[in-house]
């Protein structure tokens, strides 16, 4: 199973729940559907994780080039949800909270539940990518911070899978001149139980 197939019926599957309400069997068919996807995708790995940089979706240290510019990718960007991680043996349960949870940020829907998720520990983290000031600055890392993710990014698709790993190496070796760096996989994650 491909990444991009998951994210396709990642993407079905919020797309469905703006067209039908809670309970029809067309949502609980796409729900199914996408998290039979995630299961045969993790198959024989420990852990899924993907980001979004701009346009380019980056899975694990590759940018995806077959999926290219993903409409998801901007919008989950533009609700926080820059990262997901999920481990091997999420449950269907977990991953139906973290697909409503997604569905009502888009949608600008309160979560109730919110502050009992952030307690639950959970197979899936999502949340955004931050890139630190670590001092010297205004307490922003500006806009050549984000320049230089987007770069990254670029270079991931266009130079094959160890880019990104090399790109985020850079950035770490450059940190001490530009006093930013990417906090990428320790990124605050919220949970979804």
């Amino acid at each position: 199973m491909s990444a991009t197939g998951f994210l396709i019926s990642l993407g079905q599957c919020l797309a469905t729940m703006n067209l039908y309400s809670d309970g029809h069997p067309a949502r609980e068919r796409a729900l199914d559907n996408s998290y039979e996807r995630l299961v045969r995708l993790l198959e024989g790995q420990e852990r899924f994780d993907v980001s979004f940089v701009g346009t380019e979706t980056v899975v694990g240290d590759r940018a995806l080039t077959d999926i290219g510019a993903w409409d998801w990718a901007p919008r989950l960007a533009g609700v926080g949800v820059e990262r997901i991680e999920i481990d091997t043996g999420v449950t269907g349960d977990e991953y139906a909270r973290f697909v409503d949870d997604i569905w009502r940020r888009l949608n600008g829907r309160p979560d109730s539940s919110a502050e009992a998720r952030q307690m639950v520990e959970s197979s899936i983290r999502f949340g955004p990518l931050l890139v630190r000031d670590l001092g010297g600055g205004n307490g922003a890392a500006g806009g050549g911070a984000l320049g230089m993710l987007t770069g990254f990014a670029w270079a991931a698709r266009r130079c094959g899978a160890s880019a990104w790993r090399d790109c985020c190496m850079t950035w770490g070796r450059s940190r001490s001149r530009r006093r930013s760096s990417p906090s990428l996989a320790s990124s605050p994650m919220r949970s979804a139980p």
